[in-house]
């Protein structure tokens, strides 16, 4: 009797064994895939938090990866323009991790990997020690003693995009569950390339679009400011100082300038006509010096007069370099000055001039509206001459019309004085005349 119950106890504890060690490695199983679980959603919280950033994201994935595969070191690394580079390191010394960011070649396990296959798995480094990866294997061992290791690529729609190593100090023959881990992390190193490339590519149409719609808005501007201009013209046609005026006003708003001025040439004398410093760049003392310039023969002392002198645009990029410019102009504290000529079939009639606190100057576009606001100061002054001498021309004639007409109306008084005297002359007879009238 006890010989059975004895056995029944045993089978029983067998049973009891089994079971236990099935729980243990359901448990181990269940602890591994949550710690994976666990590991995985950190890491798709970092990509959330940092979508334009992969390093960070590159950095986590390694860290958890390794922690949980049990690997020693390793890299995340990059394929681009037919070779690879290490955007991430773990474990490594900086001497080593230096080796892997230069860009490297594709060794035999790297071509691997570029044929297609799923993972490439050497179990024992020493067999590289001879072959075309020697530099890698002397780095490996050299700085870490790992013996073994497994490449996991990147793969998107079937395109290498890099891969994730992890190195291990011991010899491993069987890597499989390893390489499952690994293919979780790497799945989610392409979601954060992907969405840094397309974050990137958002970005730069964001750029694109914000720089045409800035352009679009500084045209609109631009014309909208021209428009003002005509009208000025418009409601002054024979003072072109209110058009003088709001050019500069203009200027000012569209090219960021603290102060300018507008001039205008008679052939002999250079006269300012506009003028306004609203960045408070001239000093009371200066701006009365300035003022008593003018009206000035032009000198190549002013950079103004020679725009009308040389009839070209001159662009001063930085003031304290340009020779010979007077003293009172370098002393005002500007850096920056661009000229431009008011021309009329090649005769200079003045000049616009602008100042800029900063060196570097103004842009083309900036420019390009400067030249169009110098076209309206001309047809400005073309029009206030020609408003001018058709007012002078009107009154000479209206004079000469009121002189015709008293002309005139004298004439009638000396034909109706003539005429009346002949007709008494021809109706009446002399006193004391009783014979007939003779012809």
């Amino acid at each position: 009797m006890t010989a059975p119950l004895d056995d029944e106890i045993a089978e029983i504890q067998r049973v009891n064994t089994a079971l236990r060690q099935q729980l243990d490695e359901q448990s181990a199983e269940r602890d591994a895939a949550l710690a994976r679980e666990a590991a995985l959603a950190e890491v798709l919280d970092i990509i959330n938090r940092s979508p334009g950033d992969p390093a960070p994201v590159f950095e986590a994935i390694l860290d958890k990866a390794h922690k949980l595969c049990g690997a020693a070191v390793g890299n995340l690394v990059i394929y681009e323009g037919g070779s690879f580079h290490a955007l991430a390191s773990h474990g490594f010394p900086e001497h080593v991790a230096a080796i892997f960011r230069e860009p490297f070649p594709a060794g035999i396990y790297q071509q691997r990997l570029l044929r297609g296959e799923r993972f490439t798995h050497v179990a024992d480094l020493r067999a590289l020690e001879k072959g075309q990866d020697r530099k890698i294997y002397r780095a490996l061992r050299d700085g870490t003693d790992v013996l073994s290791f497994v490449l996991v690529p990147l793969r998107k729609d079937g395109a290498l995009l890099g891969f994730i190593s992890a190195n291990w100090r011991e010899a491993r023959l069987s890597v499989e569950t390893e390489v499952a881990l690994l293919e979780s992390f790497a799945a989610q190193a392409v979601i954060a390339i992907e969405n840094t490339r397309l974050l990137g590519e958002l970005r730069q149409r964001t750029d694109e679009l914000s720089t045409r719609n800035s352009e679009y808005s500084e045209r609109i501007e631009q014309q909208a400011a021209t428009i003002d201009v005509l009208k000025a013209m418009s409601a002054s046609p024979g003072d072109p100082q209110p058009v003088f005026d709001l050019i500069l006003r203009r200027a000012f708003e569209l090219c960021n300038a603290p102060a300018g001025g507008l001039l205008e040439f008679d052939g002999e004398l250079v006269h300012l006509r506009s003028f306004a410093d609203i960045g408070g760049l001239f000093k009371p003392e200066l701006y009365e010096a300035y003022e008593r310039l003018f009206p000035m023969v032009p000198t190549r002392e002013s950079i103004a007069c020679r725009t009308i002198l040389d009839r070209q645009i001159i662009h001063v990029r930085d003031i304290r370099s340009e020779p010979g410019v007077m003293s009172l102009l370098r002393d005002i504290g500007y850096r920056s000055q661009i000229c431009l000529p008011l021309l009329r079939d090649n005769v200079a009639l003045g000049a616009i001039v602008l100042v800029a606190r900063e060196p570097g100057g103004f842009t083309d576009s900036q420019i390009a509206l400067l030249q169009t606001f110098a076209e309206q100061a001309v047809i400005a002054i073309t029009s206030a001459e020609t408003y001018r001498a058709l007012q002078v021309r009107t009154t000479e004639l209206q004079q000469s019309l009121e002189h015709q007409t008293a002309t005139s109306e004298v004439l009638k008084v000396i034909s109706r004085s003539s005429f009346d005297l002949c007709s008494r002359s021809w109706l009446t007879r002399p006193p004391g005349f009783a014979g007939p009238i003779r012809l």
